[in-house]
């Protein structure tokens, strides 16, 4: 078999696009494994999840960050907690007052307390940490579309993987018959 300077060239390109392609695959392999391991691992912990919709705890908190929330048995004056407004919502703001049941809380950004106390039956948990931006996504999209795009994006770049391997595999199998 003969090769000339173009069919090296061309070679050399593949090479570099496989090396590419095997590093971008890693990666996103690794961030989505990494994703589902940290969903797991907060999912047994026993912490909740909520994004900040609000600026009301800037600068401690962002808008659109995600804060992780775990239940404590008691509470202290400083500490930034999840709570319950009617219904389902749930807002996070830092306690400035304990009164018996009723908990006095107040954004790091406003200026006065919030007018109505909180019933202590009415708290999430202590927030535990936050990561900024992440709940821009949780804002615009449903948990279950999160965990179907990562799974649909795993899905494609396995499926990418599989017909790369077969492509570099039948130019092997052709080489190998030119060369007979």
């Amino acid at each position: 078999m003969r090769l000339n300077s173009a069919s090296l060239r061309t070679v050399g390109v593949n090479c570099k696009m496989s090396k590419i392609f095997r590093i971008v695959y890693n990666f996103f392999a690794i961030l989505i494994v990494l994703f589902f391991l940290f969903t797991a691992v907060v999912a047994v912990s026993g912490t909740k999840v909520y994004a900040v919709a609000t600026g009301s705890m800037e600068p401690t908190i962002p808008d659109g960050s995600v804060v992780f929330v775990r239940p404590r048995a008691a509470y202290e004056v400083g500490d930034v907690i999840t709570a319950f407004l009617e219904g389902q919502q749930t807002y996070t703001h830092r306690i400035v007052k304990i009164d018996g049941e009723r908990i006095y809380t107040k954004g790091d950004a406003n200026g006065d307390v919030d007018p109505t106390p909180t019933k202590l039956s009415r708290i999430v948990g202590k927030v535990v940490f936050h990561l900024p931006l992440l709940g821009l996504l949780s804002l615009k999209l449903s948990v279950p579309v999160l965990i179907i795009a990562f799974a649909a994006i795993l899905v494609v770049l396995i499926l990418v993987r599989f017909i790369v391997a077969q492509k570099q595999k039948r130019r092997g199998d052709h080489a190998d018959e030119k060369n007979q």
